[in-house]
């Protein structure tokens, strides 16, 4: 790193320096300011603990014609995923600092942020940043310089309100992606909070999934809820939830964004209420709610199911950090051997051993056409 830079910190601004922040902008910077629109950040850079250059982040432009050919999106997939885009809408170097590629290393420091900052601060990541420079002013040599890909020219209109009109001024448009699967992860069908988008073999596998089956599996379960005022129904909830956690998801808000974020055909195939998903709040207490071993013994049982002569691993496993009054767990578990799933599992009382609980754990789940292997722990003829 360069020994000019080696106290370069950027950091996002305290609500007491949101007043002093916008100061300094509105005075020093060409364009003014006023507010940043939708979803913003704004940053502060400090050299040696002082001030020296401001960012602000804002919501993207809605209609950019080489943005969106850069991308490959059609409309739909622009309107479902153009959140994931941020739009440096404010750099200002402040008056007095004169210091040799500092903006492009402000730039650089700024970006490896970006993604982090908006996931914890608006609840989801962005994987493209974007600005719009004045050609004829600058010639936008930071962000050249800081490995921003510049990729044309607007058609040089302005909005007001709900209204475009042409200003005579076309800005270059220039963007730097913030993960190497950016127009993957901008194009994707499902994209799961979390931001890991699906791959192709990912993708197929999910619209070859039998839901229809998955859903008369789960209607056989338990409602732990009061009949009155129910909206959706605990089937097409939890099959949403086994399939949002195959894509990926890994929280209520992640499980609720990715039902979010479906297609209206494929949330049609869910049988939904008015196509319309459940709520995150509905998502959680029922999860929350339900018989989690009559649950696991549902899946299980499908899985099985529909993976016809697969082989099962019985096993039993301590889990790493839990801990039961001083004596930490020990599961014996029936584990698919290529896929990992895990059909059922049953908690090993320090008192017993799990050539006991062989048995149990098996007759809850279909084993009909499997083959079942275990350690040498497991070879009684009476378990055979």
């Amino acid at each position: 790193m360069d020994s000019r830079f080696a106290d370069l910190k950027v950091r996002l601004i305290t609500k007491d320096e949101v007043s002093l922040w916008g100061q300094y902008m509105e005075r020093h910077h060409y364009l003014g300011y006023r507010w940043i629109p939708g979803e913003s950040l704004r940053y502060v850079a400090l050299l040696n603990n002082t001030w020296v250059a401001l960012i602000g982040w804002g919501s993207p432009a809605l209609k950019c014609a080489v943005r969106d050919a850069y991308i490959g999106w059609d409309n739909d997939a622009k309107f479902k995923r153009i959140s994931l885009i941020t739009n440096n809408v404010r750099f200002l170097i402040l008056p007095g600092v004169a210091i040799k590629n500092l903006a492009s290393k402000i730039l650089a420091v700024n970006c490896k942020m970006l993604c982090d900052d908006y996931t914890r601060i608006h609840g989801h990541p962005v994987y493209l940043a974007e600005t719009f420079v004045d050609e004829s002013l600058y010639r936008g040599t930071c962000y050249k310089a800081a490995n921003w890909t510049y990729l044309g020219q607007t058609k040089g209109f302005s909005k007001n309100g709900n209204h475009y009109y042409q200003n005579s001024r076309p800005k270059g448009v220039f963007i730097y992606p913030l993960s190497k699967r950016t127009k993957d992860l901008l194009t994707a069908p499902f994209l799961p909070a979390g931001g890991h988008g699906m791959t192709d073999r990912e993708i197929l596998s999910f619209e070859h999934l039998p839901v229809e089956e998955l859903k008369k599996a789960i209607e056989t379960m338990t409602d732990p809820r009061s009949p009155r005022g129910i909206r959706h129904s605990l089937a097409v909830t939890l099959t949403l939830s086994v399939c949002a956690v195959l894509c990926g998801a890994r929280s209520y808000l992640g499980i609720w964004e990715w039902a979010k974020g479906l297609p209206k055909d494929v949330i049609k195939r869910f049988g939904c209420r008015r196509n319309t998903p459940p709520s995150e709040p509905t998502f959680r207490r029922i999860l929350q709610a339900i018989d989690a071993d009559e649950f696991d013994r549902t899946i299980g049982s499908w899985l099985v199911k529909n993976a016809a002569g697969c082989a099962v691993a019985v096993d039993g496993k301590t889990v790493r950090g839990s801990d039961d009054n001083g004596v930490r767990f020990h599961l014996l578990s029936a584990v698919v051997h290529k896929e990992g799933i895990v059909l059922n599992q049953k908690k090993v009382d320090a008192k017993t051993n799990e050539i006991k609980l062989v048995k149990p754990l098996l007759d809850d789940i279909s084993i009909e056409g499997a083959v079942i292997t275990g350690d040498a722990l497991l070879t009684q003829r009476e378990l055979a």
